[in-house]
């Protein structure tokens, strides 16, 4: 296990070496840096998972129709508890002058793609599906831990850090309980799609997306209470 966490931090140092690259350079060199940030850690991660001693994937990417059902009630509350720990944050940050402000301007459907869609894809492969593959079984915690940590320390903003920390806890343990990744994918590109449209409106109708959320959020709740024994199953590995 040592080796495996000792490759891991590698792959997450080298994905940081390479988004230094892509902020300190303009133009077009600026996105091929930004790119290759999450392309050359994956690729080598990937690698290292076919060549490990058990190159099964625990992890894999084939939807279960089951784990999608009962992902679906978990969006909205998990949005909500992310978007509340980064509001907190957030408020301590302004206290001290601090800000965590991301463009979202120009054209929607580009924004949506390298704001919420690629990030999504991107980090939960090298930060899920990579580490929960090269990680032993027997030690999942640490895997589930490590995967939300390194999740935190590469957003390098302290503003981000306890949300994306908390964010990476929630991810591994559903991508886990459904032995694929597409539960904190969904989730993570949903979350970013709602982050990008918050900013994108502004504070002007931030109440009125709170209100709907919340109220998303209590149907979910309803509904993983009405399955509760479905949901005990699926994060027991009983499904």
């Amino acid at each position: 296990m040592k080796k495996s966490l000792f490759c891991l931090i590698l792959l997450d140092i080298l994905f940081l070496i390479l988004l230094i690259i892509s902020g300190s350079v303009s133009g077009i060199l600026s996105d091929v840096f930004y790119s290759l940030a999450f392309l050359v850690p994956i690729f080598v991660g990937l690698c290292l998972i076919r060549f490990s001693k058990n190159p099964k994937w625990r992890i894999g990417l084939i939807p279960d129709k089951k784990s999608l059902l009962l992902t679906l009630g978990m969006i909205a509350p998990t949005i909500l508890l992310i978007f509340g720990i980064s509001a907190f944050t957030s408020f301590i940050g302004t206290y001290f002058g601090a800000s965590s402000e991301v463009d979202v301007s120009g054209n929607f459907l580009i924004v949506l793609f390298s704001r919420a869609l690629l990030p999504a894809v991107s980090e939960e492969i090298l930060f899920r599906f990579i580490p929960l593959n090269l990680i032993p079984p027997e030690n999942r915690r640490i895997a589930v831990f490590f995967s939300a940590a390194m999740f935190a320390i590469v957003h390098s903003n302290p503003l981000q850090m306890p949300y994306a920390f908390a964010a990476g806890l929630l991810f591994a343990v559903m991508d886990i309980a459904a032995e694929n990744i597409y539960p904190s994918l969904i989730i993570h590109f949903l979350n970013n799609l709602f982050s990008a449209i918050w900013i994108r409106l502004g504070a002007e109708y931030a109440p009125q997306m709170i209100i709907g959320l919340s109220a998303i959020a209590v149907v979910s709740v309803a509904f993983i209470y009405v399955y509760r024994r479905s949901y005990k199953g699926f994060f027991y590995g009983q499904r």
